[in-house]
């Protein structure tokens, strides 16, 4: 359609824990995503917990596959944690830009490990697809950009439009064993900064 997506706001006093994937390999997680055919803009996310954790390929993506604008994702905790292939995504697959990661930790941010069932998850979601009413692609299906744990402003190829920005402000940072950050255009778009 030509309507802006809804915002969504998830706010916790405890924690927030986004763990696994579905059996044909969905994602499970946040998102806001404008979809191909669709004009509008997609959503913004804005998460507020005391510990906010994303495990075993779990996702947070605000997406946009048309010339609206993707959304921006703000995550505002005292401890984060992207472990096992979790990721926090803004991308743009077309004319649009991608939005903006903010991320506000109080104190510690910790990144680390990939998603050891990445490549399972793929050729379950390729079966998927060859189901005769199923019009998905496997990008579509899988948002995670590749197997890392991280954070990815990106733009996909034969994108035009420019990558996000990351703003990550944290008292203590780990980024281990393959865990990534990432400002990348593959496309026509320049890429976003990282500070």
């Amino acid at each position: 359609g030509r309507g802006r997506g809804g915002d969504i706001f998830v706010t916790a006093t405890d924690d927030i824990t986004l763990t696994g994937t579905t059996r044909d390999g969905f994602s499970g997680g946040i998102l806001t995503l404008s979809e191909r055919g669709a004009n509008g803009s997609a959503g913004n996310i804005t998460i507020r917990a005391s510990d906010f954790r994303i495990a075993n390929g779990a996702i947070v993506v605000a997406s946009t596959f048309n010339r609206g604008e993707g959304g921006d994702i703000e995550i505002n905790a005292d401890n984060f944690e992207v472990v096992n292939g979790g990721q926090v995504v803004t991308n743009t697959r077309s004319r649009g830009d991608a939005g903006t990661i903010t991320l506000n930790i109080r104190d510690n941010a910790i990144l680390s490990g990939i998603d050891s069932d990445f490549q399972n998850r793929r050729e379950r979601a390729r079966q998927y697809t060859k189901r005769s009413s199923i019009t998905d692609r496997v990008s579509d299906i899988i948002g995670n950009q590749g197997s890392s744990s991280g954070l990815f402003a990106n733009t996909s190829p034969e994108s035009s439009g420019r990558g996000g920005a990351i703003s990550l402000n944290a008292d203590n940072l780990s980024l281990t064993d393959r865990a990534t950050i990432s400002a990348r255009s593959q496309g026509e778009g320049i890429a976003g900064n990282i500070r």
